[in-house]
């Protein structure tokens, strides 16, 4: 086997391999930002579930007290 030959083996695998590490970044990266997006809809229904339901109870005790 020639080493050109070689060389250009080792190459394509070289390349390969960096492209499929970066392919993998990119997945982790799209999937680190849908993961962040819903995790960040679903804090903010939370929050304003928790906030209305303890404005309401304040509301309630603010009229009761009246």
């Amino acid at each position: 086997m020639p080493w050109r030959e070689i060389n250009r083996n080792t190459h394509l695998m070289t390349a390969s391999r960096y492209s499929w590490h970066v392919n993998l970044l990119d997945g982790c990266a799209i999937l680190q930002e849908a993961i962040s997006a819903r995790l960040m809809a679903l804090l903010n229904t939370i929050f304003n579930k928790t906030l209305r339901w303890n404005l309401g109870n304040s509301m309630e005790h603010i009229n009761k007290n009246k």
